[in-house]
């Protein structure tokens, strides 16, 4: 007989061992085809569609906003209809036991649901079969029941067992004189059970010194997974950063008059740092056990935020990608995230970041590596002196301090401000119209460009001058 198809997640995120069942799109016990959307999850870093995986009447495991371990099934899909509710059960849970108290593991036993066979038919009136087929699932609810030392004392004074407190996480004193006088067991000490947006429990210990009120706020998932990444990041580098301070002239007008640019600031960083990273090879790089791990691969993670988290889109193999192709890979990168459509491939595999706060109006600030990584470009927002027109911007370099150092960080730096200050120079022909300038791609000197808007910046790869055709892929 057929036993029916568990529905099975795939590891989108190495990092996942649990993921929340944000949304069912059909109902318990509802007929589906293969390949319909049934479901939504949402890992750390995306949200994800699930698909029936064939035809059948899907019954569900866990409720939505539950947080699942990834080696279990959200469901199943059996070939005849079962009472609905059946196959439900809760996420497991655990709770720590403290040094004041003992600790009992308990298991909840195995759901065991009545099948009919093939042919066979259900009466929702009567709740019957005609013939009946057990089909048995493992539970995976659990917790950890917590009996504090004076409970232990009285229960083994009294000679009372541990079943008379099943389905209790904590059993107090209290608890057992109550079984004592034959009173009913207070309702505090029942199981205690966490959504997967759950109750905020930690610090429990230093809030119960204050007797400052507080409003508990439960932390969604996705900022408890940039905590764990930022975390990670911090625990296994030397953290270090360096700052330099770059005009802004001459580029605010090239990226308002230059319609490849079309006004991003963030892709054009992109594209000269992903260049100067196969120079500075240490900051595309990731350190292990006394050992650099230098990336093959120049991908750039650039941070978005819009206010409904954090996301770091990736561009891959931007060393070898024009100025048009990251502006228009990125503008692509942006819309999916506020369509709430990224994918885990757009978000994964990054070896360096850029963040970019140029639009927030934070003059500088001291960006936090990822895990996997080491280093991160931070870009704050245009500056002006005051009673000048000219602005500037503060650049800073995180990074790890095993792989490179101060030094290198500087040069980087100085070397990106450089790349960024030829823009200017481009547009204020006159600084450099008295040198012989010409292309290393294309070969066009300064004086055979195609018309006023043209102009010409240092390039890192290939060593020399790019005129902005070339760096748009269409010299």
């Amino acid at each position: 007989m057929n036993m029916g198809v568990p529905i099975l997640l795939e590891r989108d995120n190495v990092n996942d061992d649990v993921v929340v069942l944000s949304h069912w799109f059909v109902k318990d016990g509802e007929m589906v085809e293969p390949g319909r959307l049934i479901a939504e999850i949402e890992t750390s870093k995306a949200n994800v569609e699930v698909l029936a995986p064939e035809a059948g009447y899907l019954y569900w495991r866990f409720i939505e906003n539950e947080e699942i371990s990834l080696s279990e099934p959200i469901g199943h899909i059996l070939p005849e209809p079962v009472p609905v509710g059946s196959l439900l059960v809760s996420s497991p849970k655990s709770l720590n036991a403290s040094s004041e108290q003992g600790s009992t593991s308990i298991l909840s036993p195995v759901a065991v649901i009545d099948v009919p066979p093939a042919g066979g038919k259900y009466d929702q009136a009567s709740g019957n079969w005609g013939e009946k087929t057990r089909l048995i699932f493992s539970s995976s609810t659990g917790y950890t029941q917590q009996i504090s030392r004076s409970a232990q004392e009285l229960m083994k004074a009294h000679n009372i067992s541990e079943k008379h407190f099943s389905g209790m996480a904590l059993v107090r004193a209290e608890d057992v004189l109550a079984i004592v006088h034959g009173k009913p067991v207070a309702a505090a000490s029942s199981v205690r059970k966490e959504s997967a947006v759950g109750k905020a429990t930690a610090g429990k210990a230093s809030r119960e010194q204050s007797s400052v009120p507080v409003t508990e706020v439960p932390l969604s998932r996705m900022k408890k997974s940039e905590a764990r990444s930022l975390a990670e990041g911090v625990k296994n580098t030397i953290p270090s950063s360096a700052s330099v301070t770059c005009l802004t002239r001459g580029l605010r007008t090239a990226l308002e008059s230059d319609s490849v640019v079309a006004g991003s600031l963030g892709a054009l960083v992109i594209y000269e740092a992903a260049r100067l990273l196969r120079k500075y090879p240490g900051f595309n790089a990731n350190h292990r056990s006394g050992v650099m791990l230098r990336y093959e691969q120049v991908n750039i993670g650039y941070a978005v935020d819009d206010g409904r988290g954090l996301k770091v889109v990736v561009l891959r193999d931007c060393d070898q990608k024009s100025l048009g192709e990251i502006t228009a890979e990125l503008r692509d990168l942006v819309f999916a995230y506020l369509e709430d459509k990224l994918t885990p491939a757009q978000i994964s595999d990054g070896t360096f970041t850029i963040s970019d706060l140029s639009g927030s109006g934070v003059s500088s600030f001291v960006p936090l590596m990822s895990e996997g990584q080491g280093a991160i470009l931070g870009v704050g927002s245009e500056q002006f002196i005051p009673g000048s027109k000219d602005g500037f911007y503060t650049i800073t370099l995180g990074f790890d301090h095993q792989l490179s150092e101060g030094r290198t960080a500087a040069l980087f730096l100085n070397d990106l401000k450089d790349r960024l200050l030829n823009y200017e120079k481009a547009i204020v022909k006159e600084i450099y119209d008295a040198e012989v300038i010409a292309c290393a791609r294309c070969g066009r000197g300064s004086a055979d460009l195609p018309d006023a808007k043209s102009y010409m910046v240092r390039s890192a790869v290939p060593p020399g001058y790019l005129c902005n055709l070339c760096m748009a892929g269409l010299g």
